[in-house]
């Protein structure tokens, strides 16, 4: 059949028209002139753990025109190396990192890695050096995200410290007392750890956002996934605890009680008589092998049968239990707030009687309390303070943080104290 000529040229011209017009829209080639250049902040100088006082700029250009949407990755040294950071370039070109410096005094560097279409184009190094803190707190460096922050701190036997953080890469581990975190690398930088404890033997557990309970016989050198087969892993977990009697306990919501007695090999679950509306934490074990729990409307639940049934021990209108914690004697501290009146109390016979050990003659709210190797009893304040108290002697002014109401700490094997606020962890 014979085309008639205006079909034909019609065709054509839109052939030419949509099959060769140029998209505005096309990436930058790799193989183009496109280069990688810094704007500003090289040759700084800061304080170990602190940021530099000015950001680094870099710039990536084509033929001397800016270019937008570019990868850059900013990849530090020393401890640093692991918490690689991506930066899209602007319209003008540019992009911006707030370098913070790592651990070792002296020059470091930064590098800042061009990449398009998943290919490395550029890259330049940028100085800097990190000196001595001269009247600031020891911050430590190589934490992951920007404020630092952690969940929880705690040392094993060797003093070595291990720490979760919120968000990927959040278990890190600290053997200067600190002043440095690296990443546990066996573990893997894919999980979110939300909460660890550990045992004795410098076992750990690991309570992760969105894929269980893992466990490491051998201080975090390998990992194996302990999950009870009935634990929705989508559920989240509020606490983890190991008990003075080798209980392994986590928490979340009421029907996510589970107790183990073996490490994570067997699990029985119960929410018999807890209320199905809050979450709990602070999972202890008595002397006697009492069990409990504190929910987060300050309702503290005992049982006496590993876990399958729960009373209520307190009326939060009359008494609001803020925190728990059982010693290494297996003595029963209680922070309590009784009509307006914080104290804490302890329990020398399994719960069966408290006496006062520190009252506090106001509302304070008391939270996070642990024994440290040091002999003082430890505890954080909703108002962002940590105190000590010794033998019913309050010491609050030490140790005053001011942003942080659920505070980090630990004593490190040097002796001192560790702790975390919204700043970051300082030693």
């Amino acid at each position: 059949m014979k085309i008639p000529k205006s079909v034909t040229l019609s065709a054509i011209l839109l052939f030419l028209f949509f099959g060769c017009k140029k998209s505005s829209n096309n990436p930058v080639p790799v193989n183009s002139n496109a280069k990688l250049s810094l704007v500003s902040g090289s040759n700084q100088s800061a304080a170990i753990g602190y940021w530099l006082k000015d950001s680094i700029v870099v710039k990536v250009t084509n033929n001397g025109l800016p270019v937008s949407n570019v990868d850059i990755q900013f990849i530090g040294s020393g401890c640093n190396e692991d918490l690689i950071t991506d930066v899209k370039t602007k319209a003008d070109g540019t992009a911006k990192y707030f370098w913070i410096l790592a651990a070792n005094q002296g020059t470091q560097t930064l590098d800042a890695v061009a990449i398009i279409q998943n290919e490395r184009i550029d890259s330049i190094a940028i100085n800097a050096t990190a000196v001595s803190s001269a009247g600031q707190p020891l911050r430590s460096a190589c934490t992951p995200n920007p404020g630092g922050q952690a969940q929880r701190i705690l040392r094993l036997s060797t003093g070595r410290l291990i720490a979760c953080f919120p968000g990927k890469t959040s278990m890190r581990y600290s053997d200067d007392n600190g002043k440095s975190w690296n990443p546990i690398k066996s573990f893997g930088p894919n999980y979110t750890v939300a909460w660890i404890t550990t045992s004795p033997q410098d076992e750990i557990f690991a309570a992760t956002t969105g894929d269980g309970i893992f466990y490491s016989k051998d201080a975090g050198n390998t990992w194996t996934n302990i999950t009870p087969s009935t634990f929705n892993k989508q559920d989240k977990i509020d606490d983890i605890a190991f008990t003075i009697d080798g209980k392994l306990i986590f928490t979340g919501s009421a029907n996510d009680i589970y107790v183990s007695p073996d490490k994570g090999t067997t699990w029985t679950s119960s929410g018999n008589g807890l209320n199905t509306t809050p979450a709990y934490q602070n999972p202890v074990e008595l002397q006697n092998g009492d069990l409990y729990i504190l929910s987060f409307a300050n309702i503290l639940y005992k049982s006496s049968d590993n876990g399958k049934n729960w009373t209520a021990q307190n009326n939060a209108q009359n008494e609001r239990v803020t925190g728990i914690y059982v010693d290494k004697n297996g003595w029963f501290y209680k922070a309590s707030d009784i009509l307006f009146d914080e104290v804490i109390l302890i329990s020398k016979d399994n719960g069966a009687t408290f006496n006062g050990f520190v009252d506090f003659h106001s509302e304070a709210y008391i939270i996070n309390i642990s024994m440290q190797s040091d002999g003082y009893l430890y505890f954080g304040r909703l108002g962002g303070a940590i105190g000590m108290v010794y033998n019913g002697t309050q010491d609050t002014n030490s140790y005053c943080l001011t942003d942080e109401p659920f505070p980090a700490y630990v004593i490190a094997k040097n002796n001192s104290l560790v702790y975390s606020n919204s700043g970051g962890i300082f030693y």
